[in-house]
């Protein structure tokens, strides 16, 4: 049976929500993996239990990235989603630390939740039509699977419902409210925030504006550096007259109010 073919506006939908619900599972399961690994391997954690080919993947990835640029992160944060699978399902890990946390899986389950995972998160991520309803109930199924705690899957709830957002998400709002006043494009918050562009404009979009949170205009919109309802700009001329321009529809302090996890960023801009 043919299916449907999903419209442009609905498809950004979905690989906007694909791509947010990914981004909270990574943060969680990376989490979750080293607070593990170190409880039981201790300081040796990354050395006794993450496999050889994962750790020179890490490696590789990390000098990969310092040579464009970008600051150096913690180890863990270079994982694949393909590779929490090989560091839970090493049969030593699986035994000796894992198990208990997945009762009633097995881990031919989890390798096979993740694989759908990051088949979905590749094609949200690359932008393409591929994607549909199924696709996203697939996604919230797998992640639900694979959480370990009802806390983690409470929060999944919030970021599914709009009431909690993803550390991507944050990257993006945090230089908005704390570095330009509310008012910038989404060329400018890629610079600054290290992101591609089509996954900034994604947020910026289908995040932030479905929320309610932002709204949109062009350079040719802006009169006497004020868009209406925004704060004055005092280098309007940086921006071009067709170039989208995001800003704050609600006061800083609301923003912050509903979500406070937004604080925090302030410390490191």
């Amino acid at each position: 049976m043919k299916q449907a073919k999903v419209s442009n506006s609905n498809l950004l939908t979905l690989r906007c929500k694909i791509f947010r619900y990914v981004d909270f599972f990574e943060t969680y399961m990376r989490n979750f993996i080293e607070k593990e690994l170190r409880a039981f391997y201790g300081n040796e954690w990354l050395q006794k239990g993450v496999p050889e080919g994962v750790r020179k993947y890490w490696v590789a990835h990390k000098e990969y990235w310092v040579a464009q640029g970008v600051p150096p992160e913690p180890d863990i944060n270079y994982a694949d989603l393909r590779d929490y699978g090989e560091i839970i399902c090493d049969p030593a890990n699986w035994n000796n630390i894992f198990r208990i946390h997945f009762i009633g899986k097995n881990r031919s389950n989890i390798k096979t939740y993740l694989r759908g995972l990051k088949i979905r998160r590749d094609l949200a991520y690359h932008a393409s039509c591929n994607i549909n309803n199924h696709d996203v109930e697939l996604v919230e199924s797998f992640i639900k699977e694979l959480l370990t705690s009802e806390e983690a899957k409470k929060e999944f709830d919030k970021v599914i419902n709009g009431e909690l957002l993803t550390n991507t998400e944050i990257k993006i709002m945090g230089p908005l409210i704390f570095q330009l006043n509310g008012v910038s494009s989404a060329e400018e918050l890629a610079k600054l925030t290290d992101l591609p562009i089509h996954i900034v404009k994604m947020i910026l979009r289908e995040s932030f504006i479905r929320m309610g949170l932002m709204s949109v205009a062009t350079g040719a919109e802006i009169s006497s550096g004020i868009i209406a309802g925004a704060p004055i700009l005092e280098e309007e001329s940086r921006f071009k007259p067709y170039e989208e321009i995001y800003f704050l529809t609600l006061p800083i302090k609301e923003v912050l109010k509903r979500f406070p996890e937004l604080k925090n960023i302030s410390e490191k801009l």
